[in-house]
């Protein structure tokens, strides 16, 4: 099976995933085909119990024109590992690397990279110098990862649209 939260292929197409929590995987994947989907105000928390993968926030094998793209925005992802980049684009080029905005990416170090495969080779680069060059991840963010696991249940509490009283405690 996949890894992922949402493995958007094989020609899957428009659909909404909205206010989702995703624990223990990757967020968003999109290849051999799959458009016109969003993903927006979920919650990623990538492979805590991992002292080092590959996890990504989002990828994308497929180069797509902008009138197909996919859009994913409004989303966190969590990555507590020292993964090498937070989001695999097949190309970074404007008009073919999706619809990527406002998103907040939080790493241990408060850094981000991109593999923007099609310009660099696979090469990563600078989540901020990948913004300045190709226009990607516009009003989108990185920061260092709360330091209280309380602020991300609480995260996740509001995209659920939990109140307190609905979840049990012991």
């Amino acid at each position: 099976g996949a890894a992922e939260g949402v493995d958007n292929d094989d020609g899957s197409s428009y659909y909404a995933v909205r206010r989702n929590v995703f624990y223990d995987s990757e967020g968003f994947k999109m290849d051999y085909g799959g458009h016109n989907s969003v993903f927006e105000e979920n919650i990623v928390i990538s492979f805590p119990s991992r002292r080092r993968s590959n996890s990504k926030c989002v990828i994308f094998a497929e180069i797509l024109s902008s009138d197909l793209a996919h859009r994913v925005r409004n989303n966190a992802c969590f990555v507590p590992n020292d993964s090498p980049s937070l989001i695999f684009m097949a190309s970074c080029r404007e008009g073919q690397a999706g619809n990527l905005t406002n998103n907040r990416y939080y790493t241990n170090n408060g850094r981000a990279m991109v593999a923007c495969w099609d310009e660099n080779a696979g090469e990563d680069i600078n989540f901020e110098d990948a913004q300045r060059a190709y226009g990607i991840e516009a009003g989108s963010v990185v920061s260092e990862m709360p330091r209280q696991a309380m602020t991300i249940v609480a995260m996740a509490r509001e995209t659920l649209s939990l109140r307190p009283e609905m979840v049990e405690t012991q």
